[in-house]
């Protein structure tokens, strides 16, 4: 299986409060590495407690829940919108969210994958990338019980910038 974690490869297409490493794009604009992650005190997405830049959606064995709770003050109920910019190769990608909670991933805009009944361990959605290039990609999680956990995979990734 040819997976690939995101980890710094992706980037913040809004504004974000990091300063450190910056990478380009091929088309020159320059990117910060890690995805926005605005951090709310409900799961509704309207009580907001700060925006941080994550490096990747990686939180796995409940790790979502201290990280959750330090960023909103409530483990029990809180959700993320993450937002950035992934560079897929042309061909077609698998991307998988395995997760506890219910969320959603959009890719250009696209609702690519629908988890937010929660029922599901592992989700997953393929799409055609007709050519390489840079494609958004937003998460929506929400927490409401008692574990948090989400990680987002890319199978048959051969490179991402």
């Amino acid at each position: 299986r040819n997976a690939a974690r995101l980890l710094l490869f992706v980037a913040c297409w809004a504004a974000c409060d990091r300063q450190g490493d910056v990478i380009t794009r091929p088309d020159g604009a320059a990117r910060t590495p890690g995805l926005r992650g605005e951090y709310f005190r409900d799961t509704a997405w309207t009580n907001l407690a700060g925006v941080f830049v994550d490096p990747s959606i990686d939180f796995p064995n409940n790790t979502l829940y201290d990280l959750g709770s330090a960023r909103t003050g409530s483990g029990d109920r809180f959700s993320v919108r993450w937002t950035g910019e992934i560079f897929l190769r042309a061909g077609e990608r698998t991307l998988q969210l395995d997760v506890t909670g219910g969320a959603r991933l959009w890719l250009d805009d696209q609702l690519l994958i629908d988890a937010s009944s929660g029922r599901q361990r592992l989700n997953s959605g393929v799409v055609d990338v007709p050519r390489d290039g840079w494609r958004r990609l937003r998460v929506d999680y929400t927490r409401e019980g008692v574990d948090a956990s989400i990680q987002l995979e890319v199978s048959n990734a051969t490179s991402f910038a």
